[in-house]
């Protein structure tokens, strides 16, 4: 079993031939598509730490919205001096470790990346406030050789991923939205997902666009058809060996 991630940057011939107009579009995306919502930050000095900023402040936005802490709280110097900060920290470090993050973080944060941090939580917070009903980390099942995984956001038959690294959009983060779809078309419990979002909070930008339009422009194909090949490529391909098994076998 891989993870969506994985499966997002490797096997590139397949995406190629799926999703053949790919690149031009993310360049089109970023070059003209984007809603500019937020001033963007300044760099960190430190880019070993970016990572683990960006993972607070998405655990910080998540405890405000299921009610375990209140915002103004995060806003604050002396918060980022509790206990309660120390333990989250720890937990995020013992997260990140997981996918290979964690080694050369520089730590304690300067002031500059305390305030990042607090301005990325404001900037999902506003950015989600007139939303209602918010799932954070929406669980899809696994298929094939992807393992079950969790999204970002999702609400009113919105899939959002966030994005927060020192950079515009890619081509697998549409590949990422586009597992997701797949995985979820094929459940048993399928969420509406009508609409897909971008958002990244360090940049301030955002993109969406519904999912037809997004297949019709990365493959020139039907939503189905999309999530028809690639549900056939992670049940029919050995992603160790390379190899097609046969449902005979």
């Amino acid at each position: 079993m891989i993870s969506e991630i994985t499966f997002s940057r490797k096997f590139t011939s397949f995406w190629n031939q799926l999703l053949p107009n790919a690149n031009n579009y993310v360049r089109l995306v970023n070059g003209c598509l984007l809603e500019t919502l937020y001033e963007p930050q300044r760099h960190t000095e430190n880019k070993e730490n970016i990572a683990l900023i960006n993972e607070i402040s998405f655990n910080l936005y998540t405890k405000i919205v299921n009610g375990t802490l209140l915002s103004p709280i995060v806003f604050k110097n002396e918060f980022f001096r509790s206990k309660s900060f120390s333990l989250l920290l720890e937990e995020v470090k013992s997260n990140l470790l997981k996918f290979r993050y964690g080694s050369k973080f520089l730590l304690p944060f300067n002031q500059q990346e305390i305030n990042s941090i607090s301005k990325l939580t404001s900037n999902l917070l506003d950015y989600f406030k007139n939303y209602s009903n918010i799932v954070i980390a929406p669980e899809f099942r696994g298929c094939g050789f992807i393992d079950q995984v969790k999204g970002d956001v999702y609400v009113d038959s919105k899939l959002i991923e966030i994005k927060a690294g020192d950079r515009y959009f890619k081509v697998i983060d549409f590949r990422q939205i586009l597992i997701y779809c797949t995985l979820n078309f094929y459940s048993n419990d399928r969420k509406p997902i009508n609409e897909i979002k971008l958002f990244n909070p360090r940049l301030g930008i955002a993109f969406s666009t519904n999912v037809h339009l997004l297949c019709k422009n990365l493959a020139a194909l039907l939503p189905e058809e999309v999530f028809y090949e690639i549900k056939t490529f992670v049940t029919e391909h050995d992603f160790i060996t390379g190899a097609l098994t046969s449902n005979l076998a």
